[in-house]
């Protein structure tokens, strides 16, 4: 079974109908079959904006099948689907109508099914500039041809007809100079060029009024419409001055003898654009008056048997007043390279300062506009500088070894005026600072054969940090529990003797760095030492018979998570307040460890209940609160070393 389909009843063609998701075209129902139609596409073209009479017919279906009774039915978009009822099919004949306008620019083509309903376009939209109004400027003098800008027009229209081809012509120019207009644009792209020199005393700005016509510029069937473009001509130096008056008169009395002639002050213009470089104003400290020579002739000619005169001329002065000017700093920024530390008071570099105004005989004064930290004082009559504070090239006022400040030179002038100057200290290291050195990771415990990394750092730069050397500290008793290994330039191992209890001990270490005079300084470590340890080298403990060593563990992992990790403070040698255990203690007050720092310290002396067996006694001074709750401090030590769940 096939059908045909007929444009307005005249002409047979044969559609293709795609059976596929949303877009079914035409859905043929039979009583007893169902009509297939061949695949071959149908296309129907309608204009836009038609005013009907409505519904109109655009295509007939028929089928050649004899002896079916056939029904039809359209589906798809514009029928059933968005914009539903657009189009109608008669389900007795098959006859296809639309029921009311199309617009092209809203939908240009629909497809119900493969059912394709091509909207003819119709010259229903003007061209429509970008701008309303276009700028732009072309140098006065330029040669013809030259590029001023380009003025952009768009038809919403179909562009491969006639609807949608826009050209360009120039209606008007104001103002009009020449019979000619100045200004050309090319009729196919906008840009707008000119067809003369400009001169920019005679004309400054030139207003056009352009427009775009589609059906290509035809104006009698075509749409129109019109932007404004404003052309400013700018300045070059192509005039000389010029007197105001090439006559200039001047009264005297009669008979008057050496007596001044009265006149007006000679003026002179220029008619290029003042502010420009064709313009320079006069300086009073370069010249404080300017001569103009004036020729004098005798309008009746000499006698021819008189020797020629020589030429007469006179002299007019213009002079210049003087205005305050702000004092000037030779050099304006001043680079001093000095070392760190200088003792107080020390000479610096000496700012100087001069005041252009030479006729005003003005003095000077100097004092600190911006003074970091205000480590540098300025003499106020002879601006020398010299330190006020320590220069230390460690602290965070010094940026990448820079120190800045700035000063300022003012005048006693009316009114005031003022000058400034930036003096940058380039800072050298010098080894002012001892190392440091820190259990690493902190919190970390000394495990039986592994130990526990010691670190060091030194805030002085190279040579004066590394390498350095780590070395047990004499007198410290460290001797006899501890080994110390150097790794590298940066570490050392700390490992505990078979003999040392599990616990919390304090080791005294001495590090040394590599500057010249080598600094060292005893560090005082707090380390903890287990019986045995995880893979992250953190204590096992094995019953609640450890709970004493599992409480000092969970403190020294708090103490150390606390520190300030500014390495200049002693993070690693001191120890901060956590809590108070209350009133009614019968060991008083629980200061997060300081009076055990105390125990500890003087325990390297051998006066400390922290004795040779290293055994936890210390900690029943503490009270019974203590250790009401010891599994807390379990939980409290993972929580702390880091553990994600």
């Amino acid at each position: 079974m096939s059908s045909s389909i007929s444009e307005c009843g005249t002409e047979e063609i044969t559609p293709w109908v795609r059976l596929m998701e949303r877009r079914v075209m035409l859905l043929l129902l039979a009583v007893a079959a169902v009509a297939v139609i061949t695949e071959q596409q149908s296309q129907v073209s309608v204009p836009e904006n038609d005013r009907g009479p409505f519904p109109k017919l655009l295509v007939q279906v028929k089928s050649d099948t004899a002896g079916v009774d056939i029904r039809y039915a359209l589906l798809g978009d514009g029928a059933d689907q968005h914009p539903v009822g657009l189009f109608v099919m008669d389900t007795v004949t098959g006859r296809v109508s639309v029921t009311r306008s199309l617009d092209r620019e809203v939908i240009a083509q629909y497809r119900p099914v493969d059912l394709v309903v091509d909207v003819i376009d119709v010259n229903d939209n003007r061209p429509t500039f970008a701008k309303e109004v276009f700028h732009s400027s072309v140098v006065e003098g330029s040669p013809r041809g030259t590029f001023v800008m380009r003025v952009v027009a768009s038809d919403m229209d179909d562009p491969l007809t006639l609807n949608g081809a826009i050209r360009y012509h120039i209606v008007l120019q104001v103002p009009m100079v020449t019979a000619h207009r100045v200004f050309t644009i090319d009729r196919f792209t906008g840009i707008i060029t000119n067809t003369v020199r400009l001169d920019r005393e005679r004309v400054a700005h030139f207003s056009l009024v352009v427009m775009a016509s589609d059906i290509e510029g035809d104006a009698n069937i075509g749409l129109s419409t019109t932007a404004t473009a404003i052309v400013t001509i700018t300045d070059i130096n192509d005039h000389a001055p010029e007197f105001t008056s090439r006559t200039w008169f001047g009264t005297v009395r009669e008979n008057a003898v050496g007596v001044p002639v009265t006149m007006p002050p000679l003026s002179v213009i220029d008619s290029d654009e003042a502010g420009t470089a064709a313009w320079r104003p006069l300086d009073f400290e370069t010249s404080s008056s300017y001569q103009l020579i004036v020729f004098v002739d005798n309008e009746e000619p000499l006698v021819k048997t008189m020797r020629p005169p020589p030429e007469s001329t006179a002299t007019v002065t213009v002079s210049v007043e003087d205005e305050n000017e702000a004092p000037l700093f030779e050099p304006r920024l001043q680079q001093v390279m000095l070392a760190e530390g200088l003792a107080l008071g020390s000479a610096i570099t000496t700012l100087v300062a001069r005041d252009p105004d030479t006729a005003q005989k003005q003095s000077l004064r100097y004092r600190k506009l911006r003074v970091p930290g205000d480590w540098l004082d300025i003499d106020a009559a002879d601006g020398a500088v010299s330190t006020a504070a320590e220069l230390d090239r460690e602290s965070p006022l010094v940026q990448r070894n820079v120190y800045t400040a700035t000063f300022l030179a003012t005048d006693d002038g009316s009114p005031v005026a003022s000058g400034t100057a930036t003096l940058e200290l380039l800072l050298s290291d010098v080894n002012d600072n001892a190392p440091t050195a820190a259990v690493w990771p902190r919190g970390a415990a000394a495990c039986p054969r592994t130990g526990v990394a010691v670190v060091a750092s030194d805030a002085d730069e190279d040579p004066n940090g590394r390498p350095f050397r780590f070395r047990l500290a004499p007198g410290g008793g460290g001797d006899d529990d501890w080994t110390l290994r150097q790794v590298d330039g940066n570490s050392s191992q700390l490992l505990a003797k078979s003999s040392l209890a599990e616990g919390l001990h304090w080791v005294a270490l001495l590090v040394g760095d590599s500057g010249t005079p080598p600094l060292s300084a005893v560090r005082q470590l707090q380390v903890a030492l287990c019986a045995a340890c995880d893979r992250r080298g953190r204590c096992l403990h094995a019953s609640a018979a450890s709970g004493a060593a599992s409480a000092v563990s969970a403190i020294v992992v708090l103490s150390l998570r606390a520190a300030d990790a500014d390495e200049m403070s002693p993070p690693y040698d001191s120890l901060a307040v956590f809590a108070y255990e209350g009133s009614g203690s019968e060991a008083g007050s629980l200061s997060s460890l300081s009076s055990l720092s105390s125990s500890l310290s003087s325990s390297l002396s051998g006066s400390s209940p922290w004795d040779a067996d290293h055994s936890h006694g210390v900690l029943d001074t503490w009270g019974p609160n203590f250790f009401h709750n010891l599994s807390d401090f379990h939980k409290l030590a993972d929580l702390y070393a880091g553990d994600s769940d």
